[in-house]
């Protein structure tokens, strides 16, 4: 719980009280957030690697 509260606050910079929302808002609040800032399209980006060439 203290990551969410810590993103409610300083990365969201939101003043409300943390307690009293519903995960639904945050999650609204998050997702909004990311998109308006693009950091929604670096999860495109990503490769994943499942081997090697050490192997």
């Amino acid at each position: 719980m203290g990551e969410m509260e810590y993103i409610w606050y300083s990365v969201l910079k939101r003043a409300d009280d943390f307690y009293n929302i519903t995960p639904k808002y945050y999650f609204k609040q998050w997702d909004a957030h990311r998109r308006f800032n693009g950091l929604d399209k670096q999860d495109n980006k990503r490769e994943v690697v499942n081997e090697t060439s050490f192997g």
